[in-house]
């Protein structure tokens, strides 16, 4: 059995004393039918408040939408074969996209 990390890294900020590495990590990926999915990161609590994760599928309809409570965040239902694009919406307005491969 393999198990795939995919992290991605994002600069955010304005100015440099406002930059900071931000890793969104999602795991496993690929994920099995019928898995729950992990998202997690070290989101501050102006992010946590009012976050919405989202998942599309192929053809762009949102399938999922979530403000979690508990973290890391989990995202169950994902039933079906393919390739699904989760977006984590911060509560300050800072949008992270990232893929997820279902088999």
């Amino acid at each position: 059995v393999y198990v795939i990390v995919h992290t991605l890294t994002i600069t955010q900020g304005t100015a440099v004393d406002d930059t900071r590495n931000f890793d969104l990590i999602m795991v496993p990926n690929p994920l099995k039918v019928n898995s729950t999915l992990f998202i997690n990161a070290d989101f501050t609590d102006v992010e946590r408040e009012g976050l919405v994760v989202e998942v599309f599928n192929a053809v762009g309809q949102r399938i999922y939408v979530e403000t979690p409570t508990i973290y890391p965040i989990a995202v169950e239902g994902l039933n079906t074969t393919g390739v699904y694009v989760v977006r984590v919406i911060t509560g300050n307005g800072k949008s992270y996209l990232n893929k997820v491969i279902v088999e």
